[in-house]
């Protein structure tokens, strides 16, 4: 019993390191091989520049038209509804009122629907360009408003 014991002992004496190397050789190996993946990738700094300032652009102009989109529908609906409150007839002031909103809830649609497009055209053209660059660009994607931030 004495004898397989210490046999048992001495071998683990001499596997145990043999094996506790080993390991080590392979962790070093394998940060080795993670150092040399996470090198730097050059990129084409030109080509991503023109990238971002060709989708900044369009969403700024995008914003812009949304703008004068929605103030010319706010203008438009404040002149409807003082043109209905001087009307005499309580009839013709109500739906003359309600047209007015109807109205002005087309062109605030319309705007908002343009804005999408104009976002969405905007970042389908960013995602092209990227790749022509042969660039990854995770962790930039588009915000989604659904709906507008203040009632009008």
């Amino acid at each position: 019993m004495k004898k397989t014991f210490k046999n048992t002992l001495l071998t683990l004496m001499v596997v145990v390191p043999a094996f506790t190397f080993a390991m080590e050789d392979k962790m070093t190996m394998e940060n080795k091989m993670m150092r040399a993946s996470s090198s730097p990738i050059l990129v084409n700094v030109v080509c991503t520049d023109a990238a971002i300032d060709k989708r900044e652009n369009a969403l700024i102009s995008g914003h812009d038209a949304f703008n004068t989109s929605i103030k010319s529908a706010l203008e438009a609906r404040k002149v409807a509804l003082k043109a209905s409150w001087a009307k005499t007839d309580r009839k013709m002031r109500q739906d003359t009122r309600q047209a007015a909103w109807s109205a002005f809830r087309t062109s605030a649609q319309a705007a908002h629907t343009t804005m999408r497009n104009a976002r969405t055209v905007s970042w389908t053209t960013f995602r092209t360009e990227m790749k022509a660059c042969n660039v990854g660009f995770k962790g930039e994607n588009a915000q989604v408003v659904a709906s507008p931030a203040s009632s009008l």
